[in-house]
């Protein structure tokens, strides 16, 4: 296998970027913000994952992580899912960059079940943290042990702006997971999901490299095709997508039975007991 060194890697990165100014330009502009001339260097100065971390998010995501925190400017952001911890890292580089944490206090909040990264499980869950500058680190805070319910509990009724999915795929994790944030959301709050277009990134990668892959996972897609409420759907770079709380409605498990229920949306998971009460199942 072809490892890139760092400036090839970066010159690659650079060029991905601005192939997809439409992605950043139609994000800012949803929100009313301007587009940035010089968006591809600023994306790549707050995202530069550990060279181990190959199972992290890809530069396309950290830009658009990145537009939604200069977007919604939220003060406190939720992560389910830490993995590596690169997205972390990237959302409390975001936050720093455009001013809006402050105060000593963390503000990324990243919970995952597993104690090693997935992807590595020589490596504990959050390693790349641990690697990166120091006022970046003091901004995170890390819970290894838990999932979407214990982020659910602890920060219900705290009317966070954002957060971030990206955790199990296999479909209905991905419904549990929000389903537990919802109390903590804001009205029209926003949650990012990863992996939404997972399936035709498995039968890409497959045909690329001529092998088969065991993470052709609906989930993430299912729940943001089904979703009936506002999300923020990319022109270009369709892996990853945005669902924004109604401002006026409370939603339940209901809500979510023409994704959970459908014969046509098989599950690929068997749910915790807490996740299948979650559910009313």
């Amino acid at each position: 296998m072809t490892t890139l060194t760092p400036d090839a890697r970066t010159e690659t990165w650079r060029q991905l970027l601005l192939e997809h100014a439409e992605d950043h330009a139609f994000v800012r502009a949803r929100f009313g913000i301007a587009a940035e001339p010089d968006y591809a260097d600023r994306v790549l100065a707050t995202h530069d994952p550990a060279p181990w971390a190959v199972g992290s998010i890809g530069v396309l995501d950290a830009m658009v992580l990145r537009d939604m925190v200069y977007a919604l400017r939220p003060g406190r952001v939720i992560e389910i899912g830490t993995a590596a911890g690169t997205s972390a890292l990237l959302l409390a580089r975001a936050m720093r960059e455009c001013g809006c944490a402050g105060g000593g206090e963390p503000v990324v909040h990243t919970y995952d079940l597993h104690p090693w990264c997935y992807f590595d499980r020589s490596r504990a869950v959050g390693s790349a943290i641990d690697e990166a500058e120091p006022e970046t680190v003091a901004m995170i805070r890390r819970r290894v042990g838990v999932t979407a319910i214990d982020a659910g509990e602890e920060f219900a009724g705290q009317n966070i702006d954002m957060a971030f999915v990206d955790a199990d795929h296999r479909h209905p994790a991905p419904v549990v997971d929000v389903l537990a944030l919802l109390p903590t959301m804001a009205p029209g709050g926003w949650i990012v999901l990863h992996d939404t277009n997972l399936p035709a990134e498995a039968d890409r990668y497959e045909r690329l490299k001529g092998t088969r892959v065991d993470w052709k996972q609906h989930g993430a897609k299912w729940l943001f095709d089904s979703w009936r409420h506002e999300k923020l759907e990319l022109p270009r770079h369709k892996n990853i997508g945005a669902i924004r709380v109604p401002t006026t409605q409370r939603l339940t498990a209901d809500d979510f039975r023409g994704c959970v229920d459908n014969p046509a949306m098989p599950w690929e998971m068997e749910p915790s007991p807490a996740a299948l009460r979650l559910l009313d199942l």
